[in-house]
């Protein structure tokens, strides 16, 4: 839900001014330990020294190009990743390293080469590294659930996500591990995602779109607060809704809400429902600026706004928390914010 390159949102890291120094450092952790570079060259040296045929010129080709331009795609951005695999596909590459229906034996030697499981899976560092970089405290997919990096026993650094790849890593290898084409998630929404294949015109991808802009939660209840006591809260069926905030991102937000079942998992969540539209009753309006004119009771509005609901009600602030903007929607609609 918030751009990579909107540098203060993202909260990354304060040893970066610009997303471009978080670029060259994620770079430069692939100079040393395991090169796939190395791996790339090596594999095209045994090549060079077969028969000739078709698959192998072919083989030769797809390796001389991704060697020749592996830094390129490893910082790609989600549009030139999108323009890459459709220079695989024009060029016929793309049926070399994946049939439709799974991966070639060169498609999986691909994805070996650029070492995803070697620098991401389990607790690899350089996963968990990018994670604390990014910041990201809410999977961007679904906002329900934590994507963090925790201490545990023996202060082992545990990552409790899992890193999507919206690109999906079988089929697209070679953009295994591109730094826009990895997304912190949490596993259920990595999980019922899996090996989908999206594109960026009819699909949420969080560092190309902000997809605040595009949706908003809507709580369907009986009546205005104002006519509503306490105990009829307690008596109501909720139903939350995703709408779409403009006719023209329907698809958008239908698409996103088919895949990893948003409002089906908000539909869970009534008892935080129930909590926002009990306070509207309670906190009116008159009741809120009293409050804030208890000289040194609160800092400013923005601390009372997140006390009173419980979580932060500003936009940059959403994936801090989960639920966060399920909260900011249902409030901004019984007008506690």
């Amino acid at each position: 839900m918030i751009l990579i390159n909107d540098i203060e949102p993202f909260e990354i890291s304060s040893t970066y001014k610009t997303v471009s120094d978080l670029e060259l450092d994620y770079k430069s952790k692939f100079l040393s330990g395991y090169k796939p570079v190395e791996v790339l060259i090596e594999a095209l040296r045994k090549r060079k020294y077969r028969k000739k045929s078709t698959a192998n010129t072919t083989e030769i080709e797809i390796l001389n190009y991704l060697v020749k331009n592996f830094d390129a795609i490893l910082l790609q951005q989600p549009q030139d990743l999108h323009k890459s695999i459709l220079y695989f596909k024009n060029r016929g590459w793309q049926n070399y390293i994946h049939n439709g229906k799974k991966s070639t034996k060169f498609g999986i030697e691909l994805l070996e080469a650029f070492g995803y499981s070697k620098k991401f899976r389990s607790q690899v560092k350089r996963g968990i590294w990018l994670a604390k970089q990014l910041n990201i405290k809410s999977c961007p997919y679904c906002n329900a659930q934590y994507t963090i990096v925790a201490s545990g026993p023996k202060k082992k650094t545990i990552a409790k996500f899992q890193f999507d790849h919206f690109f999906a890593k079988d089929k697209y290898p070679y953009l295994s591990i591109s730094l826009y084409n990895l997304i912190p998630s949490c596993a259920n929404c990595n999980i019922t995602k899996s090996k989908k294949d999206l594109n960026l015109k009819n699909h949420y991808h969080p560092y190309f779109l902000d997809f605040s802009k595009y949706f908003k939660f809507y709580l369907k209840f009986n009546p205005d607060p104002k006519k509503l006591t306490v105990s009829q809260v307690k008596s109501q069926n909720f139903e939350v809704e995703l709408k779409p905030k403009h006719r023209a991102s329907a698809t958008l937000v239908e698409e996103h809400n088919s895949i990893y079942h948003v409002s089906g998992v908000f539909n869970r969540h009534n008892d935080v429902a129930e909590d926002l539209l009990m306070k509207a009753v309670i906190y009116t309006n008159h009741m809120q600026k009293a409050h804030l004119k208890i000289q040194g009771l609160f800092p400013d509005r923005i601390t009372y706004l997140r006390y009173l609901i419980g979580n932060y009600s500003t936009p940059k602030d959403t994936l801090k928390r989960p639920l966060t903007k399920f909260i900011q929607d249902i409030s901004e609609q019984l007008k506690l914010i």
